[in-house]
């Protein structure tokens, strides 16, 4: 299973997919399942090598109307449960995490909810009547206005039907979140952008406007029939204001331009493909070494792919000899409702938790513990 992946529909998108799809892989994505809507290169072909190194799955989509939706719907009935999260994505939308280099980090502190909510920043042309030879997180840097809509990234388990490109129907009871853990019901939201950004190079080139039009809308837009070269123009007289929070990301794909694909792979899958005794003997080895916060960071990627009550003792006692001891405390919680059913299991958690009481300097609470369990 995969942390995160992204699910996207491309049509006649050969000039950017590629550095699309290896932007998002550098900034944690692990793999990109794109819907091929006819395309005149086919996406199969412009990737190969991604698809032989598992980073990219296509699926042909001839669909010739409503083509976004239908997509989506196609990805949830097949994939649904492949990924603990995919984020639904436009081949002219980057998404950004501005206080983490991988996206993963920040995911994870959203696990109890059923989707996280990432607001547009709209960028404009920059000038550019033709597509520029850069890529576009370097060529389009002015930002035009910081908008109320959203893109989604869900917990594709908990999801039912996707309502529009920018928001789902949710599990009863479930539902997605802005950064702050305020509830999203709907594509719009108040603006906030502190940790997570979607760069929308809505515009980008002329040129690329132009092929966008003759392209048209992947979903209907009520009231419009299509993209005119009137927004355009109106965006290429906006001096906009220089938002550079993609440039500090995207030097990881900078830096791996010019090397074979294996070692991009080789980044992306690395954690998922790990075992459980050897994230144990790496967790053990940094505290060994008086590494506890290297350790800590250690155990928390091993759970996004591993569960296991082993795990979560470590990062437990992690916590407590770090002196956290909420975080100690709700990470034991978590472990005895998934594990505790099984008495072994429940006995380990239980001697972890002595462990964690004594590093906390609660020496008493450890005694009873250990009293009890010699019972």
């Amino acid at each position: 299973m995969r942390y995160a992946e992204i699910c996207a529909i491309a049509k006649d998108e050969e000039h950017t997919l590629a550095d699309w799809v290896d932007y998002h892989l550098c900034v944690g994505f692990e793999r990109v399942t794109v819907f091929d809507n006819n395309s005149a290169v086919p996406v199969e072909r412009l990737l190969r090598g991604h698809v032989e190194h598992g980073l990219v799955r296509v699926i042909p989509f001839p669909a010739a109307k409503n083509q976004q939706l239908s997509a989506y719907f196609s990805y949830l009935k097949q994939f649904a449960g492949q990924a603990r999260w995919t984020a639904f994505l436009d081949v002219d939308e980057y998404l950004v995490p501005k206080r983490v280099d991988d996206v993963r980090d920040l995911l994870q502190d959203y696990e109890d909810r059923a989707g996280l909510a990432a607001h547009w920043v709209m960028f404009g042309s920059d000038g550019h009547l033709s597509r520029p030879r850069e890529s576009v997180p370097s060529a389009y840097r002015r930002a035009l206005h910081r908008s109320e809509t959203v893109k989604s990234i869900v917990d594709t388990s908990q999801v039912t039907h996707p309502r529009s490109p920018h928001h789902f129907g949710y599990a009863p009871g479930r539902c997605c979140v802005n950064e702050h853990g305020i509830p999203v019901d709907g594509p719009f939201s108040y603006h906030t952008a502190e940790i997570l950004q979607v760069n929308h190079y809505y515009f980008q080139s002329q040129q690329d406007f132009c092929a966008k039009m003759e392209r048209g809308f992947a979903t209907p837009v009520e009231g419009r029939e299509g993209y005119s070269l009137e927004e355009f123009f109106r965006q290429a007289r906006q001096e906009g204001t220089p938002d550079d929070a993609i440039q500090r990301p995207a030097r990881a794909l900078e830096r791996l331009r010019g090397k074979p694909l294996e070692v991009l792979a080789h980044l992306t899958l690395a954690d998922a493909s790990t075992t459980l005794d050897t994230w144990l003997e790496r967790v053990t080895r940094l505290v060994a070494a008086s590494r506890a916060g290297e350790a800590l960071k250690a155990c928390r990627k091993a759970r996004r792919y591993r569960s296991d009550p082993a795990l979560s003792q470590a990062e437990a006692r992690l916590h407590a000899l770090l002196g956290d001891e909420r975080q100690a405390l709700a990470t034991l919680r978590a472990a005895f409702l998934e594990f505790g059913g099984d008495p072994a299991a429940r006995a380990d958690l239980y001697r972890g938790l002595a462990a964690c009481f004594k590093a906390l300097g609660k020496t008493e609470q450890a005694a009873s513990i250990e009293r009890e369990l010699g019972r």
